[in-house]
């Protein structure tokens, strides 16, 4: 039974509504389609809406009229009736009913749309309102006698048959690959979501919430795996030689809670969750940085507890958390079994939080709201209690204040204090400014960090790690922070200031919407003792970049973009980077995309020149007929231009998509890939793509595709192997929360092989999944 039965009762309502309507109907004797659908964007929709909200009528029984589901003939005639009996019962009992001109005209021009509908249903719309009170009534008794425990979850079932292995089956991701019938596997997942209930009363403020998982695979149960045939070892007591328990029959609590909301305290107690980041100016917990990390091998839990409220002009937010972590061994020697049966690593964390706000200013004055809001933060990861200062506290104060006209204003200022960890201690400061005025807006961000101010459960402060440097280029320094990572901030300053304004387009003859944005930015570094070597040491880089957006007419759009970048050591003259972007709309059924970028890196020399890389490619799209459209893309990259050590990538795609009949299409996809170095005649290569694909929709819940692909390198000494795929699959879906599959192969679009356009030799599996939510 549904906890939010009272939401879903209108649904229900709904259909016992449509259900009477239908009976009225049939009763009738008119079976000539009555109910042909109305389309969503018939005048009806908006007449219907615009009436009740005048307060001509209520809508559908329990009150709400469902917008632009699309609705039968009968359905619009039974609420145009309603409103007709609506407005003469307040005429039978003596009150005034006032309709505005336009609504009468809409009364007016419904009325004869729906005329057949109207005399069909005649005098019966008094019936049909006594027996729509009877239905109301039984779903009010239903509703109260509903349990207060809501039960959701999700199910998946999966089998798969391997028809044979060999070297062309093997799969990437480490999956079995064992021919035959492999075993069932079903997946569930339950939520039990339960609301406090007095006599009919449910407290929807309080919530229990449990979440299951199950899986069933095979009968085993904790069954003891033996691995190895070596005899134990003499004399040992206990048996070194179970490397794993197998269960196939698993079920585990994956997540709960509980939550009390209320105006002075929303409680919540959790496991197994993700918890409440602190929110800016002062963002010194967050989820991106105190998680459990599975692509290091990790598992593990997240556990806490949270408050916040408000009272009066205070706020408050505070949580108190424990993370457990467990990483197994990875370093595993076969030859030595102490590596594979020792025991997995255990570690686990305290975080303990409090931020607390004071709206000290709100006020209007002179036609400007002011506002100034005083904040303080407190942050303390523990790492254990036994090692003195294994700790981290970062403890922050922030000032914000606003003011609100003609144009926007808004400041922020935040110094920080960390200490711990080795019993060290250092501050920080940051602001945070906007200013706003008609098509101008201002901002500035800057900050410094001390050398030894650290804060261990916070993502990044604010840092410009990364350029938009294309990732063909060999300048990777910047992208990294300089080689110091994206979350060390450690006695680093930063200044940025931004500048955007949007031209007026009354006073622009040539171009609409120009916009442009320039920007400049100035990062220095303490220097570090014991640092000399790293890359960051001594830098103090700049980069001010332009971008200009414009439209030149309503059919192309332009955007330019220029940088210079420098990284202020004696030796250093920097780079620049132009970039343009043009969409042009040749008419209703061709567009053309265009780019081009250069970069030129001074600092990057080799046999005395220096670095150059150019990259363009062209677009075009075109509708050439009303079953066929084309798609063809070409795009060139070339490093070191006109140097010995030139390289070059060319790349040429192109794409068609012919619609076969109405449910049926064919797909198209051709790729060459060119690579060549003028240095190493040896690095030349060519591979050639294709990919067909049928898709077809059997029903409205029945679909299909059928897919093959194929792949031939080449390079300076010949032809290599071809690689081919075939994939296809059968989608079913009886309802829209289920589905049914049937694959074959594997879709090179899915996780384990990202990319259209890489793919290996078919996967000789067959593979049917069901799955649902309820």
């Amino acid at each position: 039974m549904s906890r939010n039965f009272a939401k879903n009762s209108s649904f229900l309502s709904g259909r016992l509504w449509r259900g009477l309507l239908l009976a009225c109907v049939v009763h009738t004797g008119v079976f000539a389609n009555p109910f042909r659908d109305v389309p969503p964007d018939h005048f009806a929709y908006e007449a219907i809406e615009k009436l009740t909200r005048s307060g001509l009528m209520g809508g559908y029984p329990d009150g709400t009229f469902k917008g632009r589901r699309v609705l039968t003939r009968y359905e619009i005639a039974v609420i145009l009736a309603k409103m007709m009996a609506h407005m003469e019962d307040l005429k039978v009992q003596g009150q005034p009913v006032q309709v505005a001109p336009d609504n009468q005209m809409l009364m007016n021009r419904l009325s004869a749309e729906f005329r057949t509908e109207l005399d069909l249903l005649g005098v019966r719309i008094d019936a049909l309102e006594g027996r729509m009170q009877e239905v109301e009534e039984q779903t009010r008794l239903l509703d109260e006698s509903l349990s207060n425990v809501h039960i959701e979850g999700y199910y998946e079932g999966s089998q798969t048959y391997i028809a044979r292995d060999n070297a062309y089956t093997r799969y990437t991701d480490g999956s079995d690959a064992t021919p035959g019938l492999h075993p069932l596997n079903h997946d569930v997942f339950l939520r039990f979501i339960g609301n406090p209930r007095e006599g009919s009363r449910f407290y929807k403020d309080v919530e229990a919430f449990v979440e299951l998982k199950a899986n069933l695979t095979g009968p085993a149960q904790n069954r003891l795996r033996y691995d190895y045939s070596q005899n134990p070892i003499p004399g040992d007591t206990r048996d070194d030689f179970v490397t794993h328990f197998q269960d196939d029959r698993d079920v585990s609590v994956s997540k709960a809670h509980f939550r009390s909301k209320a105006p002075l305290m929303d409680l919540r107690v959790f496991s197994g969750e993700q918890f409440t980041d602190l929110k800016d100016p002062a963002v010194l917990l967050t989820a991106s940085n105190f998680r459990i990390r599975p692509w290091l091998g990790q598992e593990g839990y997240i556990s806490g507890i949270e408050a916040s409220g408000r009272y009066g002009r205070t706020a408050y937010f505070g949580s108190v958390l424990k993370r457990h972590i467990v990483t197994p061994i990875s370093d595993v020697d076969p030859e030595n079994l102490f590596t594979d049966f020792a025991k997995e690593t255990e570690a686990t964390d305290d975080v303990f939080a409090l931020r607390m706000t004071y709206d000290a200013l709100d006020l209007e004055e002179r036609g400007v709201k002011k506002s100034l809001i005083l904040g303080s933060t407190f942050v303390e990861n523990a790492k254990d209690y036994t090692t003195l200062n294994n700790f981290n506290r970062v403890i922050g104060f922030d000032a914000t204040y606003s003011a609100k006209a003609d144009y926007n204003f808004g400041l922020t200022l935040n110094p920080l204090l960390s200490e711990g960890q080795g019993d060290i201690h250092d501050t920080a400061f940051k602001a945070d400014s906007q200013y706003e005025h008609g098509n101008l807006i201002l901002t500035f961000k800057g900050y410094s960090f001390g050398k030894d101010f650290k804060t261990n459960v916070a993502s990044t402060q604010y840092i410009d790690y990364w350029d938009g440097t294309s990732a063909g280029t060999t300048n990777s320094d910047n992208p990294d922070n300089y080689g110091r990572g994206r979350f060390n901030t450690t006695g680093e300053r930063l200044l940025r200031g931004s500048a955007k304004y949007s031209f007026d387009e009354s006073g622009l003859t040539v171009v609409d919407n120009l916009s442009m944005t320039l920007t400049g930015l100035v990062k220095w570094w303490e220097d570090i003792a014991g640092m000399e070597n790293e890359n960051w040491f001594g830098r103090k880089g700049t980069r001010v970049n332009l971008r200009t957006i414009a439209d030149l007419n309503d059919r192309t759009h332009i955007e330019f973009f220029n940088e210079l970048k420098k990284d202020a050591r004696p030796d250093e003259k920097g780079r620049t980077r132009h970039m343009v972007d043009m969409d042009v709309k040749l008419n209703q059924d061709v567009s053309v995309l265009g780019s081009i970028e250069w970069i030129t890196d001074y600092d990057i020399v080799e046999q005395d020149q220096h670095y150059t890389e150019t990259t363009g490619s062209l677009e075009a799209n075109a509708r050439v007929h009303p079953r066929l459209s084309l798609k063809g893309r070409v795009s060139d990259t070339v490093g070191w231009g006109g140097r010995p050590n030139q390289f070059d990538i060319d790349i040429l795609d192109f794409e068609s998509n012919y619609r076969l009949w109405t449910s049926a299409s064919w797909r198209q996809y051709l790729r060459r890939r060119t690579y060549d170095e003028t240095a190493d005649p040896s690095a030349y290569s060519v591979t050639d793509y294709s990919i067909s694909e049928l898709n077809m929709n059997f029903s409205r819940r029945f679909e299909g595709s059928v897919a093959y692909g194929w792949q031939r390198p080449e390079d300076r000494f010949g032809v290599g192997d071809d690689f081919w795929n075939w994939y296809g699959k059968l989608i079913y879906e009886p309802t829209s929360s289920t589905e049914i599959s049937l694959t074959y192969g594997y879709d090179w679009n899915d996780s384990g092989h990202p990319g259209r356009f890489n793919f290996e030799h078919s996967a000789q599996k067959v593979t049917l999944r069901a799955q649902t939510d309820f």
